[in-house]
């Protein structure tokens, strides 16, 4: 199983199943070493790189669960991410998941 998180849970799901390939994005070098030494596998992207849309589509194309703890109103994203599990789906007749975090703001005044 594949999954690709997004914030700090990759660390605590490796910890907890260490068999599982756990690939996750990151937008910083220095969190990619920490990430590197808990046991996942992490993918530094530039959120200002022309193909930043793209590569989310194509990580989540390879999972099997995604969670998202980014920004809920960031709709590119999220658009980026639900592209990649249809095409996983498409492609491999599994259906993935997609676990979304953050959002809680969304409720403040």
């Amino acid at each position: 199983m594949t999954i690709v998180p997004q914030g700090s849970v990759q660390v605590d799901l490796k910890n907890a199943f260490p068999s599982i390939n756990v690939t996750t994005a990151t937008r910083s070098n220095s969190s990619s070493i920490a990430l590197s030494s808990a046991g996942t596998t992490p993918i530094v992207l530039d959120p200002n790189a022309a193909d930043y849309f793209e590569k989310i589509v194509e990580l989540s194309s390879k999972a099997d669960i995604v969670i998202n703890a980014a920004d809920s109103d960031d709709l590119p994203l999220t658009d980026a991410i639900l592209k990649g599990l249809k095409r996983r789906k498409e492609e491999t007749g599994k259906i993935p998941t997609l676990i979304h975090t953050s959002g809680i703001a969304v409720f403040f005044d």
